[in-house]
């Protein structure tokens, strides 16, 4: 009869081991599972990829703002800004896309001359209607209808050669500094070419070439 609680006693000790056994071997499936899905996720983090930025927009319309404090005068195309629209285009990685556009004229040793300007000085409620806040680095934008960006900024002065009465152009070699979309932190360059009738501000237009975007 003495020998039933000693019984009693093997069979609670086994059934306790045998319990935290079970509970350590789930343990270590969950922590496997996690391990798994915490490598499965790594293995979804695309690397950013090196890519061509090509493309063209052939129609738009831009507007010169006289800089008085600076000292303009009639009828002098400087000094003051050319805030631009591009608003048919084609690029590459964006496909039917548009354009914003800001730079300041000065004349400079070699003539007339232009540098990056923030699109924020004329382009900030454009902007807000599209989602985008850029900051005031930011003196191009390309962007199309699905919240995807490009922006960007000249590097150093900007070209302005008046080739007759009715034709201006400008080149633009630009750094990219992030974007929105698929573009979000975006890097890279590009070479831009482009050209603006001085007596017609509907007549405008502007190649990207030679660029390369990374993200």
């Amino acid at each position: 009869m003495k020998i039933l609680p000693v019984f009693r006693l093997a069979v609670f000790i086994t059934a306790v081991s045998f319990t935290f056994g079970c509970q350590k071997e789930s343990l270590s499936l969950n922590e496997f599972s996690a391990d798994n899905a915490t490598q499965r996720a790594d293995n979804n983090i695309k690397s950013p990829q090196e890519h061509k930025l090509k493309g063209e927009y052939t129609a738009g319309y831009y507007s010169f703002v006289p800089d008085m404090t600076a000292g303009y005068t009639i009828p002098n195309p400087a000094p003051g800004w050319y805030p631009g629209v591009a608003t048919v285009g084609h690029l590459n990685l964006l496909g039917k896309s548009q354009a914003f556009v800001n730079m300041y004229a000065t004349f400079g040793p070699s003539g007339l001359q232009g540098s990056p300007a923030p699109l924020n000085l004329f382009f900030s409620n454009e902007l807000n209607a599209l989602g985008i806040t850029v900051p005031d680095a930011v003196a191009v934008i390309l962007f199309d209808k699905h919240g995807n960006s490009i922006w960007a900024r000249a590097k150093g002065t900007i070209p302005i050669i008046p080739e007759s009465e009715t034709r201006v152009t400008f080149n633009i070699d630009a750094e990219i500094l992030g974007g929105t979309g698929k573009f979000a932190n975006a890097t890279g360059n590009f070479y831009s070419e482009g050209y603006f009738n001085p007596q017609n501000t509907n007549d405008v237009g502007i190649k990207v070439i030679n660029g390369i975007i990374v993200f």
